[in-house]
């Protein structure tokens, strides 16, 4: 978008307060003189990035990170995703990189509108040098302008930053339910676990028990059992110490496998 030297002047007088308006036939000269210097993008690739025509945002398309982009911070970014939620399977991890991605969507709206203004600042440069001497207000002046010049594109651009954000925000809501179920349903596989060992150890004592009573040797495998006498005379000596303490049975698949593996003889190279 270009601007003419009288809309850059009207602009100076619509923005001025009362006593700044009223300027000399040389100070007029000079605003219009100064003007000639911001009448809009004089270069080819200025101009292509006034009108926007050349701004590939890449906010809508299906990969996040695009030619052009710095590769190893997306590639960090998406690491730092993974590292604080802590996926655990496909649909999670899927869901986990949908947010890395629209996170860097973000990352590249917050860039894109910093170099909207940079173009502007270069193309339109000096812009109320002359009629704004003091340089805070000047600079307040001159982003209020340029936000009015590339108003469309800026537009556009925070339209995209809000689908990405809702979709963002969705996102995290679908992780946060996916997690929250996983851990859900392993609190009650732990818990199921816990109450079928305590049955089946309960059992089993029970049965040995009784086997001692009728003086008959205890043979698991008969009573449906998958552990060894070997293995359940192991158990009980671990187990009536643990019970003592703690007052709850030992994981007996766990304790088994752990007499099994101490039971393998090293392989001889």
């Amino acid at each position: 978008m270009n601007v003419s030297n009288e809309n850059l002047v009207d602009a100076v007088s619509t923005h001025n307060t009362p006593a700044d308006r009223h300027v000399s036939e040389a100070q007029l000269h000079a605003n219009k003189q100064n003007a000639q210097h911001s009448s809009g993008a004089k270069t080819e690739a200025g101009r292509q990035a006034s009108s926007m025509n050349a701004l590939k945002h890449g906010l809508t398309a299906v990969a996040a990170c695009l030619p052009g982009d710095n590769a190893a911070d997306y590639q960090d970014m998406v690491a730092s995703h993974f590292q604080r939620h802590s996926p655990l399977g496909d649909e999670e991890c899927e869901v986990v990189q949908l947010i890395a991605d629209n996170a860097w969507r973000l990352h590249k709206v917050t860039l894109r509108e910093a170099a909207i203004f940079d173009v502007g600042r270069t193309e339109y440069s000096g812009m109320f040098f002359n009629e704004i001497e003091d340089t805070t207000r000047r600079r307040a002046m001159e982003e209020a302008k340029l936000s009015l010049i590339y108003a469309k594109d800026l537009k556009n651009l925070y339209l995209q930053e809000r689908r990405i954000r809702t979709h963002h925000k969705e996102d995290l809501a679908r992780l946060k339910a996916l997690q929250t179920e996983r851990l859900e349903k392993q609190k009650r596989e732990e818990k199921e676990a816990l109450a079928q060992n305590d049955a089946t150890v309960s059992r089993a004592y029970q049965i040995a028990e009784r086997c001692g009573h009728q003086k008959v040797a205890f043979n698991p495998a008969e009573f449906g059992f998958v552990f060894t006498v070997e293995e359940w005379i192991d158990y009980t000596k671990r187990n009536d110490r643990y019970f003592r303490l703690a007052s709850k049975y030992l994981d007996l698949n766990k304790t088994v496998a752990e007499y099994r593996a101490s039971q393998v003889e090293p392989k001889i190279a």
